[in-house]
């Protein structure tokens, strides 16, 4: 089973790919960390983000997408951008999407011993654990 991680940010999503289980799983490098969408103003661009995110998805036979669920409002609130781009993940065909919250996210990493690999970037670490949550419910 291949779960992509998404964690939103403001133009981007960042992305991190395991393969295997909750217990014994490996990374797979999609061949990008993120996909950001440049001009937010242009159409095409949002169609070119899609489609790399299908053709990665594909490519590296993705099953389920966990996305790490946002506020809507206040002061942590995801901005529209993001939201938009969550919509286009959510529209993926082929594989089956899920939004995870927080806490669930969260509760899942508190409860295991097992530390985030070290090839991750910085930024990267919320997509891991939400991949990592989403392996972890089934």
């Amino acid at each position: 089973m291949v779960i992509c991680g998404v964690d939103m940010d403001a133009s981007r999503a960042i992305i991190v790919l395991l393969d295997g289980s909750a217990d014994d799983h490996k990374m797979i490098d999609p061949g990008f960390r993120f996909l950001a969408v440049t001009d937010t103003n242009d159409s095409s661009a949002f169609k070119t983000f899609r489609s790399t995110f299908d053709a990665m998805v594909h490519r590296h036979a993705v099953t389920h997408i966990a996305i790490q669920g946002r506020a809507r409002g206040g002061r942590y609130g995801g901005g529209p951008i993001g939201f938009k781009l969550e919509g286009i993940i959510q529209l993926n065909e082929t594989a089956e999407v899920s939004i995870l919250s927080g806490a669930t996210v969260r509760a899942a990493w508190r409860d295991t011993a097992h530390p985030a690999p070290t090839s991750l970037t910085g930024y990267q670490e919320d997509a891991y654990k939400t991949a990592y949550a989403f392996l972890r419910r089934r």
